[in-house]
């Protein structure tokens, strides 16, 4: 975000400016005519439905995103953050919808439609949390505290700064524009709605929207123009929930016997996987998670990333690696069993090459 250093005088003139525009922005309506609601759903994949089921009692696998980030007080002040959040909730539909399970094998995204954009964001504000909480007290609430996230909530955005009351900083607020707020950003979701490289780059849009140059008025302007794109004609029959990645894998041309053997082939290779690192569970005792975060100066990480390179490996392969030496050390009568690899892929890429 750009600051930009202006004269006492200016800066007066600026406050004033900036006082009417952010109230326009906050008591404007749009002039774009209402609409019916629609409701549109699919069933979960079988790669969502895995991360799904596991996470309904205590919400194993929710995943979050935190930024510390410093801004004037121009991007944090008002409706500004609730504007950029409808905004994004419009552009990805599965953010702002529900989970309606009927079977263990039929589970489904719902999203229901807004009737306008004033019902968009009075929606995403429902799910905008501020607060004054540090990042460490921000974490440990969404770690080990109850639960964010539910079928009814698949995504929560919690933004904190020391300046900020339960409704962020007010429109009122005494602060010059060019005031710089320290600010904690966590985007919260589950994982079967994507996974982190999703997180990071919806991050970027938001900051992109955050700290750009439009106005508040002129971003509530684009988030008429965004429903009215989405949802002013849109057909019963449009597909508005993005496809599992199941179904935008290329169809197989195989008779039944191939789809068994390939099925028989599965089950093989996957008993032929091997790995032991594993700690035994204690039951009644409730599941705490930490996070421990690991400086490492600037130089030294550019030496890591240039030596992994010239071996053609990531800095994750890198680092089981190093963990699978010091399993052998601690477990040294249990070689043959080493540590479980995690591996992603990202898919989406790929996949809408085939999906068109």
């Amino acid at each position: 975000m750009a600051l930009t250093q202006v004269s006492s005088m200016t800066t007066t003139a600026n406050t004033l400016a900036d006082a009417m525009e952010h109230t326009l922005a906050l008591n404007s309506t749009s002039t774009v005519p209402p609409s019916k609601t629609m409701r549109f759903e699919r069933k979960l994949g079988n790669s969502e439905l895995s991360y799904y089921l596991p996470s309904r009692e205590n919400g194993v696998n929710d995943m979050y995103l935190h930024i510390s980030f410093r801004a004037p007080t121009r991007c944090v002040r008002g409706r500004r953050p609730e504007l950029v959040w409808a905004i994004l909730r419009l552009r990805h539909p599965l953010l702002a919808s529900n989970i309606v399970m009927n079977d263990y094998d039929d589970v489904r995204f719902v999203y229901t439609t807004h009737q306008s954009p004033e019902a968009a964001l009075l929606d995403a504000q429902a799910s905008l949390r501020y607060g004054s909480q540090t990042k460490d007290e921000l974490l440990e609430s969404y770690l080990n505290g109850p639960r964010t996230l539910s079928d009814k909530q698949l995504s929560c955005l919690f933004l904190s700064s020391p300046d900020f009351t339960q409704n962020g900083l007010p429109d009122a607020s005494e602060a010059s524009t060019d005031a710089i707020h320290e600010c904690e950003y966590a985007m919260c979701t589950t994982h079967f709605l994507g996974d982190g490289m999703a997180l990071h780059q919806f991050s970027n849009d938001f900051f992109g929207l955050l700290g750009g140059d439009k106005s508040d008025s002129e971003l509530r302007i684009l988030l008429d123009e965004e429903w009215q794109k989405r949802w002013a004609d849109v057909n019963p029959q449009t597909q508005v929930l993005p496809s599992c990645m199941e179904d935008c894998l290329p169809p197989s041309s195989g008779s039944k016997f191939q789809h068994v053997a390939e099925k028989v082939d599965f089950i093989r290779n996957q008993e032929k996987q091997i790995g032991g690192h594993s700690f035994p569970r204690r039951s009644g005792k409730p599941c705490r998670t930490t996070v421990s975060l690991v400086p490492i100066e600037a130089d030294r990480t550019g030496k890591i990333l240039k030596l992994c390179k010239a071996n053609g490996v990531s800095i994750s392969a890198a680092m089981f690696a190093i963990c699978n030496l010091a399993w052998a050390k601690i477990a040294k009568d249990k070689k043959e069993l080493p540590m479980y690899v995690y591996v992603e892929r990202l898919f989406t890429p790929v996949l809408k090459h085939f999906s068109g």
